[in-house]
């Protein structure tokens, strides 16, 4: 609870018209919060799947959570460089062997 606490106020600090102060206050508070949340995950994690399945399910949620951030999944309109920077579908089929294959 302390660390969505935390994320709360670096959040409105910034969205705050404060001094300057306060805006390095949220960067410390969000950095703290930010290494914390992946030791939230795995005890989450291995609390609902057990401490035998913990490390295949933390590595499943990751590569769950990397695949939403690959630029295949996201929207042309969300790139700052427009379509362009977006690979074709034809470069995603050649390379998706690659990618099943691991």
């Amino acid at each position: 609870m302390l660390v969505f606490l935390l994320q709360m106020l670096a959040y409105l600090m910034v969205a705050a018209n404060l001094p300057p102060l306060f805006l390095y206050l949220s960067i410390g508070f969000y950095g703290i919060v930010a290494w914390s949340i992946p030791s939230i995950m795995v005890a989450a994690v291995s609390e609902y799947v057990g401490p035998e399945k913990a490390l295949a399910a933390f590595g499943f949620i990751t590569f769950i959570f990397g695949l939403a951030r690959s630029p295949v999944l996201r929207s042309p309109a969300s790139s700052p460089k427009g379509p362009a920077a977006f690979p074709r579908a034809s470069s995603w089929r050649r390379h998706s062997p690659l990618l099943l294959s691991c």
